[in-house]
């Protein structure tokens, strides 16, 4: 039974279709929401206070009032008009646009003292330099680190559209 199982619903395949998924969840949080924390956090930005408050009030909004704007872009992506319909990036886009993400990231990256990003330039490090030594700076080992850039960027975040799919909803 179990063969025929493995077999008849292609379970491998599902296992790289969700390692796909969650690795382009990392990659697109990565690329869009750390610097953009980044620069919320450590940046002396024109109207910085205005896009926190911005990102914080899409917070107030249900998931569900997302889905018609993420049904929009995924049709049609505005500024090159490409059609995003049966490809990973209707799935990676969306994950890169989560502003809860993004305050979470920023978080993280207010908990660590300025003073080592200071030192940092003055040392001459680019801002891409000081970013990426800032995602270390916080713990002395690295494996504690990342799990706190995981905590931070929300990576457990597709196991919610597995329990939706897997319990149809019923809560754990």
């Amino acid at each position: 039974n179990f063969e025929t199982a493995w077999k008849s619903y292609q379970v491998p395949r599902m296992f790289l279709n969700t390692a796909i998924v969650y690795l382009g969840f990392i990659l697109s949080r990565l690329l869009v929401i750390t610097p953009a924390a980044y620069a919320l956090s450590r940046l002396r930005l024109p109207l910085r206070r205005g896009f926190y408050m911005l990102f914080l009030a899409t917070l107030m909004l249900p998931a569900m009032a997302y889905l018609v704007p993420q049904y929009l872009v995924i049709q049609s992506l505005p500024i090159i008009k490409v059609k995003l319909y049966d490809t990973w990036w209707a799935l990676w886009l969306p994950a890169g646009a989560s502003s809860m993400q993004l305050l979470l990231m920023k978080g993280f990256f207010d908990e660590i003292p300025r003073e080592l990003s200071e030192a940092s330039r003055i040392d001459g490090a680019s801002e891409l330099r000081i970013l990426r030594s800032l995602a270390y700076a916080k713990k002395g080992d690295t494996r504690e680190a990342e799990a706190d850039l995981e905590g931070a960027m929300g990576l457990a975040e597709p196991e919610g559209y597995v329990r939706i799919f897997l319990d149809e909803g019923q809560p754990m």
